[in-house]
């Protein structure tokens, strides 16, 4: 199902063309897509999209923002899930000063898990003045689209999460994917916090640095795989090590072992 209108918006100054759109998908693969500027706010289900290799899951109450020329390689929705969300998009000068205050581009987008309700209130209104189009709509969409920068701008600024949340939420990307390379760049990026605030947490929660705890969950789940009779090389090529000498030093340096001696 699917709610949408786009046209031109008469501001050649600031905003040259706009779309709003509600969707709800029902579990699906979607082909690739390219995105002009937009913010998606997700109302309920769960999301995997990836972007120049990487993967970004996300959930209800997730706002994220992507800058034009994104390209999302693939998208699932896992079955018996349904996706629905609402976002605007929008090109000219204007989108070009989002990006740029917000830090972000076509492979680096902004999530932000667990949204305040003014973020996703802001989504609808905006959505909601494109779909009516009342006198001084395309004006009350700049006001709405300036004060969710600054917003955005100050929340990107601070912990988002609390700490516990904070790791929570980093193991969770990890487990739910460990055949991805994950680094804690890659990570903190993914729950808007800082690296240092990430190492902080991890480090008071668990003892362990995220880069250690990431090793030491991928060679937890290649230990399974090995006990199940998998090979040392078909266990690397399914974690996506880079190569089997790569899987035997990480297997050793967490273990004290080589894997072909388990």
């Amino acid at each position: 199902m699917s709610l949408a209108t786009e046209d031109e918006v008469g501001l050649p100054s600031l905003i040259t063309q706009i779309g709003a759109h509600q969707e709800t998908w029902e579990a699906s693969t979607a082909s690739p897509q390219l995105y002009d500027t937009t913010i998606e706010y997700q109302h309920a289900g769960t999301d995997r999209r990836w972007i120049a290799g990487t993967e970004f899951c996300t959930g209800a109450g997730t706002l994220s923002v992507f800058a034009a020329g994104t390209r999302i390689d693939a998208e699932r929705i896992p079955a018996g899930r349904r996706l629905r969300v609402e976002y605007l998009s929008w090109r000219g000068p204007m989108a070009a000063l989002f990006e740029k205050a917000l830090g972000i581009t076509a492979v680096r987008p902004l999530i932000f898990p667990d949204a305040p309700a003014g973020m996703a209130l802001s989504v609808t209104n905006s959505t909601r003045a494109v779909f009516e189009r009342s006198t001084g709509w395309n004006w009350q969409v700049v006001a709405i689209l300036a004060d969710l920068t600054r917003t955005l701008m100050t929340a990107r600024s601070q912990v988002q999460l609390p700490a516990a949340q904070v790791v929570i939420r980093a193991r969770r990307l990890v487990e739910e994917s460990p055949r991805h390379p994950w680094s804690v760049k890659e990570v903190s990026a993914l729950l808007g916090v800082r690296r240092e605030m990430l190492w902080e947490v991890f480090k008071g929660q668990t003892g362990l640095t995220p880069g250690e705890w990431i090793r030491r969950h991928r060679i937890r789940v290649a230990q399974r795989l090995l006990e199940r009779g998998m090979s040392v090389r078909a266990t690397a090529e399914h974690l996506g090590f880079s190569s089997r000498q790569h899987f035997a030093r990480s297997f050793r340096m967490v273990t004290g072992r080589a894997p072909s001696l388990r």
